[in-house]
């Protein structure tokens, strides 16, 4: 369970996330640079990267969760539960990938959305890599959002990649994004939000709500403070989340902020008041993989 939006404030562009999951892992930011492997098909033959990219992963993988490339595009993945039946048989005709680091694919070849486009009808997603047992497919759907604050959703179906228009600018989980729109302006008609708030239908109508809240506002304190405070609204504490669904346990790990035009990377662990910041310049003369482990003090 996580909450996904952007929003273009004092000339910026951000996508702000929450990181919610059932259980505690520890996370690793990672930088890529250009002409890097970075991934295999599901033959064995190896990618390269385009452009470098830079993001959060979960502690020894690669495949990146939220991040930003070079050019300023930007992109995150959501759990996609049971939206998603992965296909065993390979598409000759196409890129064959598994869905694990999609977000990594298209953040080192595509520098504006219409390249996000072009490229989604060339990939083919199968359940598994033919001779890497470690390479499988996750069920994961993506949101990639450009300077301009525009946004497109991805998501996987019967192997081939559908893009939506994302005017709303929003993602979370489960249903498909259509539902979700559906949903949406029925909410916009009757202004109706029964149930629990922490679903990922309810949270998709919250995050609409906040962002009208955000556009609203003359900031008068740090947007980045501002920002991070938007965030706090969509924290699942380990009670709310109980409360929700007593056989589970899921809480929000960490928030990221990714600028666009500044080109920076923030991520705060919600136990944390400390944020560490990561740029492009900070990697520099960096000719390979570079691994940090954020602060959390």
């Amino acid at each position: 369970m996580c909450t996904t939006f952007s929003v273009c404030k004092n000339n910026n562009t951000f996508i702000l996330r929450t990181m919610d999951l059932e259980k505690y892992h520890e996370y690793e930011f990672k930088f890529f640079p250009s002409g890097y492997n970075y991934e295999n098909d599901v033959f064995g033959n190896k990618l390269y990267t385009k452009y470098k990219i830079m993001g959060t992963t979960f502690k020894n993988y690669d495949h990146l969760l939220d991040g930003i490339n070079e050019e300023g595009l930007l992109g995150c993945t959501n759990s996609f539960r049971n939206q998603i039946t992965f296909v065993k048989n390979a598409n000759y005709k196409k890129i064959n990938l598994t869905s694990t680091k999609l977000l990594n694919v298209f953040l080192t070849n595509c520098k504006n959305l219409d390249e996000v486009k072009e490229l989604s009808k060339k990939i083919f997603i199968l359940k598994e890599s033919f001779v890497d047992k470690d390479n499988f497919s996750r069920h994961y759907h993506y949101m990639f959002t450009d300077k301009n604050n525009h946004s497109l959703i991805v998501e996987i179906e019967d192997g081939n990649l559908k893009v939506h228009e994302n005017t709303y600018n929003i993602m979370t989980n489960s249903p498909k994004f259509e539902i979700h729109i559906k949903n949406l302006k029925k909410y916009i008609k009757d202004s109706i939000l029964k149930g629990s708030l922490l679903t990922p239908t309810k949270r998709f109508l919250r995050a609409y709500d906040e962002l009208i809240n955000i556009n609203k506002e003359i900031l008068e304190t740090d947007t980045l403070d501002f920002l991070f405070k938007s965030l706090e609204k969509f924290k699942i504490s380990k009670s709310d989340y109980n409360n929700f669904s007593p056989k589970k346990d899921n809480i929000t790990l960490y928030y990221s902020i990714i600028s666009a035009i500044d080109k920076k990377y923030y991520l705060k662990y919600t136990n944390s008041k400390f944020i560490n910041c990561f740029s492009f310049d900070d990697f520099k003369n960096q000719d390979v993989k570079k691994i940090i482990r954020p602060l959390t003090f």
